[in-house]
């Protein structure tokens, strides 16, 4: 009972880890696989809503791109917003593009969202 109750207790803390790695501010990039001749490819279509009620409309984020975390939910998801263009402010010119599950993305530097 005790090896039960300990392994409980370590799930729920690796699945609370998995939304912990992505934070406000950051730069994220999606989750890809390398296929035939080192292209990327997208490992499962990431979602994007506009809103986070259950019955938001959902659209399939065609890109791989990196994008910044403007704001993070307590289900588990993150706001995402288009990166800088080059030689503007680092707030400046950025689009908002929805919310998305957060264990769609891996963390990156900064310096690549710049």
């Amino acid at each position: 009972m005790h090896k039960f109750i300990t392994f409980l207790v370590l799930g729920f803390l690796v699945q609370a880890s998995a939304y912990a790695d992505v934070q406000v501010g950051q730069c994220v990039v999606v989750q890809s696989n390398i296929v035939h001749n080192d292209l990327l490819s997208i490992k499962t279509p990431i979602y994007i809503t506009n809103d986070l009620s259950p019955g938001a409309i959902k659209h399939r984020l065609p890109v791989l791109n990196t994008f910044i975390v403007t704001a993070q939910s307590a289900d588990g998801r993150v706001q995402l917003a288009s990166r800088p263009e080059m030689g503007y402010p680092t707030t400046a010119n950025r689009h908002i593009l929805g919310w998305a599950s957060a264990s769609d993305f891996a963390p990156v530097a900064l310096r690549h969202c710049i």
